[in-house]
Formats: C-alpha cells, structure tokens, sequence
C-alpha cells in the first residue's frame, strides 16, 4: 500500500493526519500485522510531540514500545528531553546503545545512527562527555550511514563551536592561555589546542554534508566558503609558517579540491554573490580555487554566471 510514501503527502497537521493513521491501525489489526499497527502508534506519538499534545504522545509511544517497533524508546527519550529530564533521557538512550547488538540492515543502521547523533549532541548539551569521546561517537553514527546528511552537519557544527573556542583563545594573551575562567585560582586548566587542528575537518564535514544532501546546505555551504577565505586571508597575511600552518593548509587545499570534484556546480549557484565577492582574494591558492570553480560553474550555467560578473 506504500503507507510511508503517501502519509508525508498530506498536511502535517493533527486534525488531517490522525484520522489516516486510526484508520491503518484498525487494516493492520485486522491483518495481524503488530509492527504496522506499531508504527502507526510511532507516527503518531511524533505527530503529537510535534504539535505539543505530550500525554497523548506518551500513550502512543507505549502502544508502539509494546509492539517493540524500532525508535519507540528515542521517541520516548524525546519526550522525556522535553520535559525537562534529559540527564534521565541520555541514561535511557546510552543503555539502550550499550546493550545493542551492531544492526546489519540498512534501516536499522540508519536508525542507529540517528539514535546514536541524537545521545551526542544530548551529551554535548546537558555537558556530559570528553570533547574526544563526542566526536567518537559522531564518527560512529558517519560511520553507520555515511549518506546521511544531519550526520555529517551535526559533526561539522560540533567541530565549528571547537574551532570558534580554540580562535577564541588563541587571541588572549600568552599568560592566560590554558588557565580557567577563574584566571587559573581552579585546578582545572582549559585545553591548549590551536583552531587549525578542528580546520580541515570541519571544512570536510560541512563538504560532505553538501554533497549527500541539500536540507542544511543554507548554512552549511556559506559557513564553508568563509571559514575557507579567512584562512586563505590569515596565511596571506602570515611573515611566516610555521609547521602547522603548512600542515593545515595542505589538508585544507586537498578538502577544497575534492570538493570542486564532488560537488555538483548548480549547488556552487546558491553562494554565486559571496564567489563573486572573493575574486580577488589575496592569497593565490585560493585565486586558483575560485578561477576553477567559476570556470567550471559559467561551464554549466553561463548565463547566471556571467549576469553576476558583469
């Protein structure tokens, strides 16, 4: 019957969507089919969260636990973040993930990898968990399904808020590096790491992102271009490099040129005006870049291409 292909064509509104929904679970109680009618009861405890009726959507949720339909104890985290308790909803969902076997198909892995996205950005919020263990486990939900979008976004946000706090710091003086916001009176030092070393993956993950998907690329690709131009603009405007800097620009130059291959041109028209802005960027890797992707950008589409140039 493709249910899961016509219920997003309808409005997703409660007074539209539940009648639909009723009336699935009555056909797939009649047909003794126990994980469709689960997943109705699921579709329906996230239609209900989304519009704020909570009771109802923790009634449906348990219909759906009861019928062990995969996600039903995320939802139920969810709503358990919503009211407040999400130190008990990052419990629940950490051993949930702890006592799981590793899924083999490719929704369950798929679901998986949101479960496991969704537990470290909970973490990440409520402060629980080293900055390394978070990332592992961002790595680990790329992992289980690679072509996911959010997953890749989500880590590239991550990377980006350690990149901005290691620029942060770096700006101080020598004599407050590593000391705490109690200017070193605790015993707790803060972390003496450069933003170059968060650099080339974000700009890998925020690539990434945009070339699996388009739901985030609003952000994720102008985000990219800049962080990219004043790193080109703060190596133009280095006396000197030292050894991690050339390190970093020769991971960053090989993420940007893999992206100029991936990257699909017409996705490159979104960010046209901020291209156009840059021509005459200081730093000649970066003039190389653009030249290359302009080119390859009036290759596909002249017309827009040259209407923003002239």
């Amino acid at each position: 019957l493709r249910w899961q292909e016509r219920l997003p064509l309808t409005a997703p509104l409660l007074s539209c969507r539940e009648p639909l929904l009723a009336l699935r679970r009555q056909l797939a109680g009649l047909l003794g089919d126990a994980e469709a009618m689960g997943r109705c009861w699921l579709q329906h405890a996230k239609l209900c969260r989304s519009t704020g009726h909570q009771e109802a959507a923790e009634t449906s949720v348990l219909e759906a636990q009861a019928r062990q339909v995969p996600g039903a104890l995320l939802e139920r985290c969810r709503l358990l973040w919503l009211r407040d308790k999400g130190h008990r909803a990052v419990m629940e969902l950490q051993q949930m993930l702890d006592g799981a076997s590793q899924p083999e198909d490719a929704a369950l892995q798929h679901q998986r990898a949101k479960e496991m996205l969704q537990l470290t950005q909970w973490m990440a919020a409520v402060g629980q968990g080293h900055k390394d263990m978070l990332c592992a486990n961002y790595e680990d939900a790329i992992q289980l399904d690679g072509a996911w979008e959010k997953a890749h976004f989500s880590y590239a946000v991550y990377l980006d808020s350690l990149y901005r706090d290691a620029k942060q710091r770096e700006g101080k003086p020598a004599a407050s590096k590593g000391m705490d916001r109690l200017s070193g009176r605790s015993r707790v030092r803060t972390p003496d790491d450069s933003p170059l070393d968060y650099l080339p993956q974000t700009l890998e993950h925020y690539g990434e992102s945009i070339r699996v998907g388009h739901k985030h690329i609003l952000q994720s690709l102008p985000r990219l271009l800049t962080l990219y131009f004043e790193f080109g603009s703060k190596m133009a405007a280095a006396k000197t490099l030292n050894q991690k800097m050339r390190n970093a620009h020769t991971q960053v130059t090989g993420v940007l040129r893999g992206l100029l291959r991936t990257i699909p041109p017409y996705k490159w028209l979104l960010v046209l005006p901020q291209l156009t802005s840059r021509i005459c960027h200081p730093q000649q890797d970066v003039q190389d870049f653009m030249q290359q992707l302009l080119g390859k950008i009036e290759d596909d589409f002249p017309q827009q291409a040259l209407w923003a140039m002239a």
